[in-house]
């Protein structure tokens, strides 16, 4: 079997770098052996010790342990999306743990792919990070084969971070209760109901092409920079439906600001008892959830993805995180670099097929 180029970066035994290794002490200082004083050795000591430091300042530099300067870690999205409030969380506690700087560098735009592209870019020395999702890493290959993300430089899986299903809302004021109600007029009238998304080629526009195959109807897409912006129109009445993760939407829809239709999955959500999963109504082609993965640039040591690593985990497994990812209706998922490797190789898999079924074009 044929390993994925991800499988490729993260299972491959790892480059590393050749070691600096200290001169051994013994016979370094013959006259110790033959009765030099204590003092004068002393002094000795200490001036060849302070000439290291004034010759050789790049050696301590060169061997000072992984971080020793800030770290940025690349959000494919704006400013004030969920995702973003979440990256920086994981930020600052990042900062604690390993006792340097982590920033966040929102790079919205292009469905996430203009993002993907600058971490990708960036040198592989873990200082350059990328917060990915659904859209960018797992749909975007399928839409757009030549990314150098793709097959050149396939990122370096850290670890997964969280998993959710997409609900379709409405807007309360419209005469739609149900998806009975919703299939009705889209039929009634084709292309009268809109339908928004935070930009052609994201999960959630394809998800809405699918609901059109699925259902027989035609809402008419209507891209947007952002999920808020396009969430905000959605209840100002600008547009009709969208798809949004139920941890953006789930606050206003428990406000009566939104009325949600479906589940895009397998099971119904425990706080929407009453709202069927897309699997109920035999659309098998809704059953994705949305996820996030931290990666590196390719070829970062896998010294320093251990290092990441082993500081993420406690992080996203704390209590009070994965408390206040279940009250956002999302759930938290940890897992090794090879195991997220074979993930995103799988979630590509299914994204390719979902590309081929409804049948999007770039001018969509």
């Amino acid at each position: 079997m044929q390993l994925s180029p991800w499988c490729r970066a993260a299972c491959g035994p790892a480059s590393i770098g050749a070691a600096l290794n200290a001169a051994p002490l013994r016979g370094a200082f013959p006259d110790l052996e033959t009765g030099i004083s204590r003092r004068h050795f002393l002094r000795s000591s200490c001036a060849l010790a302070a000439s290291a430091v004034v010759v050789l300042p790049g050696i301590g530099s060169a061997a000072e342990a992984y971080p020793n300067r800030p770290i940025r870690i690349i959000v494919a999205y704006a400013p004030g999306t969920v995702l973003d409030m979440w990256a920086r969380r994981v930020a600052d506690r990042l900062s604690r743990a390993l006792r340097q700087q982590v920033i966040v560098e929102n790079r919205p735009g292009a469905s996430g792919t203009l993002g993907a592209v600058t971490a990708a870019n960036a040198a592989p020395d873990g200082y350059t990070l990328l917060f990915g999702g659904a859209s960018e890493i797992g749909l975007s290959p399928s839409l757009f084969p030549n990314l150098p993300y793709i097959h050149e430089k396939p990122f370096q899986p850290i670890t997964r971070f969280t998993s959710g299903n997409a609900i379709l809302v409405v807007n309360p004021a419209l005469d739609i209760r149900n998806m009975d109600d919703l299939i009705a007029q889209a039929k009634a009238k084709p292309g009268s109901i809109t339908g928004g998304s935070p930009g052609t080629g994201t999960l959630t526009h394809l998800l809405l092409l699918a609901l059109n195959r699925s259902a027989g109807i035609d809402i008419l897409h209507v891209p947007y920079k952002s999920g808020t912006q396009a969430l905000t129109d959605v209840m100002a009445g600008h547009i009709d439906v969208m798809f949004d993760w139920a941890t953006a939407c789930r606050t206003f829809i428990e406000s009566g600001k939104l009325r949600p239709l479906l589940i895009a999955g397998s099971t119904r959500k425990p706080f929407l008892p009453q709202v069927p999963a897309a699997t109920e109504m035999g659309w098998e082609a809704l059953n994705f959830r949305g996820w996030n993965v931290f990666l590196a640039p390719y070829k970062t040591p896998r010294s320093i993805i251990d290092t990441l690593h082993k500081a993420m985990l406690p992080i996203l497994r704390s209590a009070d995180f994965e408390a206040e990812i279940a009250l956002a209706a999302g759930e938290i998922v940890t897992t090794t670099p090879e195991e997220t490797a074979v993930f995103i190789a799988a979630e590509q898999n299914r994204a390719r097929q979902l590309v081929q079924l409804t049948g999007v074009k770039l001018d969509q």
